[in-house]
């Protein structure tokens, strides 16, 4: 935190150096994510690739993130920005950026903290996603523990990492 360039090195090799804001919002891969923090790390497997999207199974959920020139069939390591998840109000009409990505899930855990809340939130294919949002956002949504919740996940807050692109020709 006093620095002002971040280098991640395992077992002697140098994984990543950059800007510290660099280095935790694109990790080159799945070790450096983790050691950065990022706990929204998946598996899932290019459905299509188009010049609007990339189409992603995650164990059976379907998400649709930006584009890059993977072939189909490929897997991939993929995480979510935690900010870039959108927890929905019930009956409210639902604006363009958060129509896509939509997914129903089980509050596990609320997290209040001064600045900002945090949820973990199960989903159908027993993934787990965590969802940051500001205390003043969702007051009168019921976000307790064991409730069900809908979300939508940004395409914007899907980044896929590097090393899938490297290991795919790209």
């Amino acid at each position: 935190a006093v620095g002002h360039r971040l280098a991640v090195i395992r077992e002697g090799s140098v994984e990543q150096v950059g800007s510290i804001e660099e280095v935790a919002r694109l990790p080159h891969n799945r070790h450096v994510a983790r050691i950065v923090g990022l706990r929204n790390l998946f598996q899932a497997r290019v459905l299509a690739s188009t010049a609007e999207a990339l189409l992603l199974d995650w164990e059976g959920l379907h998400l649709e993130a930006p584009p890059l020139p993977l072939p189909t069939g490929t897997e991939v390591t993929a995480y979510i920005r935690a900010e870039e998840v959108k927890v929905l109000y019930p009956g409210r009409p639902l604006s363009e950026a958060v129509r896509r990505n939509r997914v129903r899930g089980k509050i596990l855990e609320r997290r209040p903290q001064a600045y900002q809340h945090r949820l973990l939130v199960v989903l159908p294919n027993e993934g787990e996603v965590e969802v940051y949002f500001p205390p003043r956002l969702y007051g009168s949504l019921p976000l307790q523990r064991g409730n069900d919740v809908e979300l939508a996940i940004r395409p914007e807050g899907i980044v896929v990492l590097r090393e899938t692109a490297h290991a795919a020709g790209g």
